[in-house]
């Protein structure tokens, strides 16, 4: 089923609470809606573009000329797969948590440290999110969508998606915008497979006995909701920003930057990726460049978590928090001459 809407208010279908417009809304149920709506769209020249629950990304102007895009397909199927394996094909149109709620509550592992993060499942495929040491990529088996240029219906398997960090072949230039993603398979276990080894998340745990997926959904949760702020109540996209992922050499310059402002006894923290990248912390960047209490119209800086940009007022526009963007790029660019990537995508 297809629903149209003309001349739609954009606000309560974006987590930073934006005022915008657009000219169509268009929400469909099932993957077989496809074919014919994007047949129509292009028939007429009318652009277009999908979104999940609009919780990465940024209305930057008041009014979107052309159709937005929202799945409603809330499929949910479950196959068992060997002794210990379970796959579970869900719907783009899901919220991403009420599957990691399911997934806890079952006794299952993959994707319990992702819990709370907002957005459906069809938006966190594409974006590959990811928190405390897990990401979708490590339990994704493959991605169902609609190709929009083949015009046909496509599978992509795991190997083929082509994952790295908050990115997929789904976000590539050459492909944005491509293929709508209709289903995804994860592959869970019911042998336990704690990650702990990320944000201190074992030191909430006493006994390692007791460690179970619903028990680290809790944490995740209360780590969240205590650094994080209410999407309900303070508009944000959660992570605004990439930590930037840098060569050795890069790292060897950026901390010489670091000293040189900081002091010779600064502690920077990194993290190492494969063998020959460093990762930073963007937050400590952002800190650290003296942007906690940078405004912008009505965005801000989350006080208590810096990579977090937020409609502080309740009234900012998007280009309100673009400029926050782009105030906080040049001042960590001018002091540690690192540009920071926006996670969040510009809509204009």
């Amino acid at each position: 089923m297809i629903q149209i809407v003309d001349d739609f208010d954009l606000r309560p279908y974006n987590t930073f609470g934006i005022s915008s417009r657009c000219s169509q809304w268009i929400a469909y149920t099932e993957q077989h809606d496809l074919p014919k709506l994007i047949d129509d769209l292009n028939n007429a020249g009318t652009r277009y573009f999908s979104i999940g629950a609009g919780s990465n990304l940024v209305f930057a102007t008041p009014r979107f000329d052309g159709a937005i895009l929202s799945s409603s397909i809330l499929t949910f199927e479950v196959e068992y797969v060997g002794s210990d394996t379970v796959r579970v094909t869900v719907g783009s149109g899901l919220v991403m948590d009420r599957l990691c709620e399911w997934a806890a509550a079952n006794g299952l592992w993959g994707i319990e440290n992702l819990s709370m993060i907002p957005g459906k499942v069809g938006a966190s495929a594409v974006q590959n999110v990811g928190a405390y040491g897990c990401e979708v990529a490590d339990v994704i088996d493959y991605v169902d969508a609609y190709d929009t240029v083949d015009r046909r219906f496509i599978r992509i398997g795991r190997n083929e998606l082509d994952y790295g960090y908050r990115s997929s072949l789904m976000k590539q230039t050459d492909h944005r915008g491509r293929f709508i993603v209709t289903e995804v398979s994860y592959l869970l276990s019911s042998v336990p497979k704690p990650r702990l080894d990320y944000g201190n998340l074992s030191s909430h745990f006493a006994d390692m006995g007791k460690v179970t997926p619903q028990a680290i959904r809790e944490v995740v949760m209360d780590v969240r909701r205590n650094k994080l702020p209410n999407p309900c109540l303070v508009g944000s996209a959660g992570s605004f920003f990439k930590n930037p992922v840098i060569s050795m050499s890069e790292w060897e310059s950026v901390y010489r930057r670091a000293c040189q402002v900081l002091g010779p006894a600064v502690e920077m923290p990194y993290f190492q990726v494969g063998g020959e990248s460093i990762k930073l912390s963007a937050a400590w960047l952002i800190d650290k460049a003296g942007c906690k209490t940078m405004t912008c119209g009505g965005a801000g800086v989350w006080p208590k978590q810096p990579l977090v940009l937020v409609n502080a007022t309740g009234s900012a526009t998007g280009n309100d928090v673009v400029g926050l963007k782009d105030m906080i790029t040049a001042a960590v660019s001018d002091i540690f001459g690192i540009t920071l990537d926006p996670e969040a995508e510009i809509i204009r």
